[in-house]
């Protein structure tokens, strides 16, 4: 009885000696991680000329000769993020892109006196919690120089033009659940049908955080494991959105259908209507903004300048101006590009941020592929499988369009009573009806 009373008071000893030490230890890392950023050139003293590095073949040529680790075809999100990680590994990276300006969806441009972003409008994460990893990846992509600012509470508002119905979600998804209810208070089963939502939303993570991480495993491990996994991934993972709202007791046609609209508003954030997008992919995002939205401070570019400044800065390139025409191959393998007439190779990886249809093709696009169209062929048998032996056609549409309306005002926020915060301004809550109205104007 005493040797039991004593470990009990050892183990309590030591928990409380690990909750006091936790802090401290925290507070050590972040004034490490911020000594080391401090150590590094900050927002406001990157040039932003940076973003416009034009590509030439004598530039290309003298990359080649001094040999380069990885090339990076296109400079969006993805190839910037890919880029700057890999050099901060020690790898030699060149990214090479098509544009006059890197960046992708972090556009801006300048029209009478006003900065406009052409992409970027915000995003979720946490960003304002040391800990989350969210901020952990942008910190490393960006070298810590990238800043948050974060938006209204309720940073979206799902606005239904039919009936003049406007919700609120709010960074505390409790309070967004609230609202929700408050708007559909008189439809009876509203409540049974958010619960499930959540259940389900709450799969539809979980499903997609394992089929990532089997992604790190060897891929034999994989295989094996996929076996057991499948079944559950496509119960909760590749259902489209229309299918679990079903589910959930909110269909097209029943009492509750425009509940589930209301919970889909942002399905423009993953551009295809809940017909065909599938469960996990509106789990991750509308998960995403819990706790809130966040824009980069100084604006969207900010995040290229960043990306690019930390990329340069490790000995690697960033070149506009430079399409790529072609992705060398070797025995099945990437080992470099073609552009400007110059072969450059790639000591270990090429990565192609152009997109799957410029880089694999099309069958309604033959011709146009950056691989040979064999290779193309094979990676598009895998993504929806070979017509030849009865599978889907092996073509991929191309992405949402939109368009866009710039507006400058003279005036401030505060003057103007305008938040911080996006307005979802929808015909009505039937966005696959939405969505057939568009394709009819073809």
């Amino acid at each position: 009885m005493l040797s039991i009373s004593s470990s009990f008071e050892a183990m309590g000893t030591l928990m409380v000696a690990t909750m006091c030490a936790l802090p401290i230890l925290l507070l050590i890392i972040r004034m490490v991680v911020k000594g080391r950023q401090s150590k590094v050139p900050s927002l406001k003293e990157i040039d932003p000329a940076i973003l416009k590095v034009g590509g030439t073949t004598k530039k290309l040529t003298a990359c080649n000769d001094e040999g380069v680790d990885v090339i990076v075809v296109g400079s969006g999100l993805g190839g910037l993020t890919s880029a700057s990680l890999l050099s901060k590994a020690g790898y030699k990276v060149m990214v090479l892109e098509q544009h006059d300006v890197a960046g992708g969806c972090t556009h801006t441009f300048e029209d009478g006196g006003f900065e406009f972003d052409v992409g970027l409008h915000y995003i979720g994460g946490g960003l304002d919690l040391f800990l989350s990893p969210m901020r952990r990846m942008w910190a490393a992509a960006s070298d810590g120089q990238l800043a948050w600012t974060k938006s209204d509470p309720d940073y979206d508002i799902c606005y239904n033009s039919s009936t003049d119905q406007a919700i609120p979600f709010n960074q505390n998804p409790w309070v967004s659940d609230r609202n929700v209810l408050a708007a559909f208070k008189d439809t009876p089963g509203a409540k049974q049908a958010l619960y499930q939502y959540h259940i389900q939303e709450l799969f539809g993570v979980l499903v997609s955080v394992v089929a990532m991480g089997l992604k790190v495993l060897p891929p034999f491990l994989t295989r094996i494991i996929w076996v057991f996994f499948d079944p559950i991934w496509r119960r909760f993972g590749t259902p489209s959105v229309a299918t679990v709202l079903d589910r959930c007791g909110m269909g097209k046609g029943g009492p509750l259908a425009k509940l589930g609209g209301a919970l889909v508003y942002l399905y423009g954030d993953y551009g295809t209507n809940p017909a065909r997008a599938p469960w996990w992919l509106h789990s991750l995002v509308s998960t995403h903004y819990y706790g809130g939205a966040f824009f980069p401070t100084g604006g969207s570019s900010s995040i290229a300048k960043t990306m690019v400044a930390a990329i340069t800065r490790n000995g690697g390139h960033v070149f506009v101006r430079t399409p790529v025409s072609e992705i060398v191959l070797e025995n099945g393998r990437a080992v470099g590009v073609k552009a400007k007439g110059v072969t450059v190779r790639a000591k270990v990886a090429v990565i192609s941020d152009a997109g799957f249809r410029n880089t694999f093709g099309t069958s309604d696009a033959p011709g146009k592929q950056l691989v040979d169209p064999v290779v193309g062929e094979a990676q598009r048998a895998l993504l929806q499988g070979s017509n030849k032996n009865g599978g889907a056609p092996d073509k991929v549409g191309a992405a949402l369009c939109m368009v866009y309306l710039f507006v400058g005002l003279d005036k401030s926020d505060e003057e103007l009573g305008i938040k911080a915060r996006n307005v979802w301004a929808l015909k009505d809550f039937d966005h696959d009806a939405a969505f057939h109205s568009l394709n009819e104007l073809d």
